[in-house]
């Protein structure tokens, strides 16, 4: 329906929603695993489900829309979506691996963006 509204391709419009809609079919696995993100039991390990949630389905959409801060190639994309499913079952060790792949990632993409900006700042001779 959407896709005929606005004169695209049907396919290409359902792909998209459903590469954009997929972290939210996540949240449910997460509250499987962790109740704390259903603010039940201590407040320690509420504050760890709710942060590392939030961060994983940061890392998931990041990897499966392929933009973080600037466009994302293939090895950041693959990176920011392993980090993204190291979060669902929000185990420490699992989180842990999740924030390192994220950081590589995120690091990655922050460095590319100071190589931009001093090559347009210096121009060439």
């Amino acid at each position: 329906m959407a896709g005929a509204i606005a004169n695209a391709n049907p396919m290409k419009v359902g792909l998209v929603a459903t590469r954009l809609g997929i972290c939210t079919f996540t949240l449910p696995f997460m509250f499987a695993y962790r109740p704390g993100l259903l603010l039940q039991g201590p407040i320690g390990e509420m504050i760890f489900a709710v942060i590392a949630a939030v961060v994983g389905v940061l890392f998931l959409s990041w990897g499966l829309a392929g933009y973080a801060l600037r466009s994302t190639n293939v090895s950041q994309r693959l990176l920011f979506l392993a980090a993204g499913i190291a979060f669902i079952t929000l185990d420490l060790k699992m989180v842990v691996v999740g924030v390192i792949l994220g950081a590589i990632a995120l690091g990655w993409q922050i460095r590319t963006l100071r190589l931009e900006r001093v090559a347009i700042k210096v121009p060439s001779k």
